[in-house]
């Protein structure tokens, strides 16, 4: 469920970026268009917006609430926006102008992630199958002869193959999982 949210949150994000620069051209604030976002927006990101108004109302600064989010929210993407906005802030830089490169920026990482994930995809599946490739060997030479799982079973040097094997099935399958887990 959390990582579901986590990811409905990168998926609105740069919607939500869209939101705050057409609101602050159209001569909002920072607040009133994050109040866009609240009030326009589909939960999670509208949830998060309205927990950060909240907090600005309840007298938090707005660099405050921003380190506040990015810290309750953990995703990248969202601590390089709410850097860029503090440091557009701080520095009396253009935030509308920010915020639409730092949406392109963010178009162009998602579509890399996008075509790896497609290219990487026959890798993944094959891994799989080779991550399960002895339970279903094991499997078929148990439906042919059953004596030969209860052979390795009842004596000791069967059992203690059986488990050297275990072991290094786990530890391939872990070391496959491991290799095929990368961020961009």
């Amino acid at each position: 469920l959390q990582r579901r949210r986590r990811q409905k949150l990168n998926d609105q994000l740069i919607d939500g970026l869209v939101t705050l620069a057409n609101g602050m051209r159209a001569g909002l604030n920072l607040v009133q268009s994050m109040k866009l976002i609240e009030t326009n927006a589909q939960p999670p990101i509208s949830q998060e917006f309205g927990l950060m108004l909240r907090e600005f109302e309840h007298g938090t600064s707005v660099d405050e609430i921003m380190r506040r989010a990015s810290a309750r929210i953990k995703l990248h993407h969202y601590k390089l926006l709410f850097a860029a906005m503090e440091t557009a802030r701080q520095r009396g830089g253009n935030l509308p102008e920010t915020l639409d490169r730092l949406g392109e920026s963010l178009r162009e990482i998602l579509r890399l992630e996008e075509k790896v994930k497609a290219l990487t995809a026959e890798n993944r599946m094959s891994a799989r199958m080779m991550g399960a490739m002895p339970a279903v060997i094991s499997g078929i030479y148990y439906m042919i002869d059953p004596g030969w799982v209860d052979a390795l079973l009842d004596s000791q040097w069967g059992f203690l193959i059986l488990l050297v094997a275990l072991t290094f099935w786990i530890a391939g399958f872990l070391w496959i999982r491991k290799i095929m887990t990368f961020e961009i």
